[in-house]
């Protein structure tokens, strides 16, 4: 029997015809929608002329393909995209359409569905949209304001965003984060409220309580630098092109290339965003130190 859910994610809200393992607060708004569409078979024949392998994922090659080739612009009304996720799942959806079709084999695994549509598959559709810019970030609440934490995939960003959630911060992301310019201001709208401290493949993690239902405004964006464990923990800014390579690096994903529209988002980022890198010991007792360090420089702006 089929039961309608919504939740929003990313700033945007979700329908899906069936019961996702998910928990969401109720708060959430959203005056934008996407559709889920499940269907119970993979459609072989339905091929799309021009592809592109995105990267393996958790173990599983990702192929991005359209009807129309790549290099041009992704908003034409009559382009079509599918999302191939290795032997799991594909994800169909056109321009002129709000509703993505989920095409399986055998059984439904609904647990790896929920983590491949929240981890990779809206988060690529929203970024063929253009319609904001998203960022590989863990993201936390301090001062009413959302906190960056940027660097490489196992980077320890999830580690220091779990820490901040343990001292009660509310969490907006752990991995991946919306930003949207508003009144000179960027803004970073929560993705889920699940974190992943210590990852294990194609799982969202562990639900948290302490997440916030609303968009904040961007604070400072620390890029983590491990150092040996008995180096000391500073904080130095960033400025410059050293800035902008470091925000491009951060930049979500590349499954065509960096638009023109995307571009000009990131330059903008880099004008209205501060930027620090903190260097953090590799020993995680000294984690408490490193918390305080960034708690008195994001609330005093001291260096």
């Amino acid at each position: 029997m089929m039961h309608e859910m919504n939740f929003v994610i990313y700033g945007i809200k979700v329908t899906s015809p069936i019961l996702l393992p998910l928990l969401f607060p109720s708060k959430t708004m959203s005056d934008q929608v996407v559709q889920l569409n499940i269907k119970n078979s993979i459609d072989q024949s339905y091929v799309l002329e021009f592809c592109t392998p995105i990267s393996e994922i958790h173990g599983r090659k990702i192929q991005l393909s359209s009807n129309i080739p790549l290099e041009t612009s992704r908003l034409l009304e009559e382009r079509c995209w599918r999302l191939n996720i290795e032997k799991l799942f594909t994800f169909n959806w056109c321009n002129i359409s709000n509703t993505i079709t989920i095409e399986y084999n055998e059984i439904l695994d609904l647990q790896k569905l929920s983590f491949w549509l929240l981890h990779t598959v809206i988060p690529i559709y929203l970024t063929l949209k253009q319609s904001s810019l998203l960022l590989h970030a863990s993201v936390v609440e301090v001062g009413n304001k959302a906190i960056s934490f940027i660097a490489p995939s196992f980077g320890g960003k999830s580690t220091l965003a779990d820490f901040f959630v343990k001292q009660k911060h509310l969490l907006l992301s752990d991995d991946k984060v919306r930003l949207e310019l508003r009144k000179n201001n960027f803004f970073v709208f929560p993705s889920y409220p699940y974190r992943r401290p210590y990852r294990e493949f194609e799982k969202l993690g562990n639900y948290t309580e302490y997440f916030s239902h609303k968009p904040l405004p961007l604070g400072n964006i620390y890029l983590l630098n491990y150092v040996d464990p008995q180096d000391d923990c500073h904080i130095e800014s960033i400025v410059g092109l050293h800035k902008f390579e470091v925000l491009k690096n951060a930049y979500l994903y590349e499954p065509v290339s960096v638009s023109k529209i995307e571009m000009e988002c990131l330059l903008q980022l880099v004008h209205h965003s501060t930027v620090y890198q903190v260097n953090i010991p590799k020993d995680i007792t000294r984690l408490s130190l490193v918390y305080q360090m960034i708690i008195d420089h994001s609330t005093n702006g001291k260096i």
